[in-house]
């Protein structure tokens, strides 16, 4: 899950990351921490099959932030979280602009 400060290169990278804090945490024992995650792996690969919007990754993890608000270390899963939901945001930002732009140009 290193190098989420850089952002993601694909949807598939982002969901692979996800799955793969998913699956590490149940590794180690903390289902906590792997049930906060899984919703957001769970919508990360939706945008893959579908290639629908970010609103649903952008509110999973958004949630998924809440419920490791008072978690014990979980630094690697916030940071993740907290890149998760800046590109979400910027997707939904730059998405949104796009389609004014279209509508200014009339077309």
């Amino acid at each position: 899950m290193g190098g989420c400060a850089k952002g993601f290169s694909s949807a598939t990278e982002l969901a692979e990351l996800a799955t793969l804090g998913v699956c590490v945490n149940l590794d180690v024992g903390d289902p906590h921490l792997a049930a906060a995650l899984q919703p957001v792996a769970r919508a990360a690969w939706a945008r893959v099959a579908d290639g629908g919007g970010p609103d649903e990754l952008l509110h999973e993890a958004r949630r998924a932030r809440r419920r490791l608000r008072l978690a014990v270390g979980a630094t690697t899963e916030r940071r993740f979280l907290e890149a998760v939901i800046h590109h979400a945001r910027a997707q939904r930002t730059g998405s949104s602009g796009r389609a004014r732009k279209i509508a200014r140009q009339g077309g």
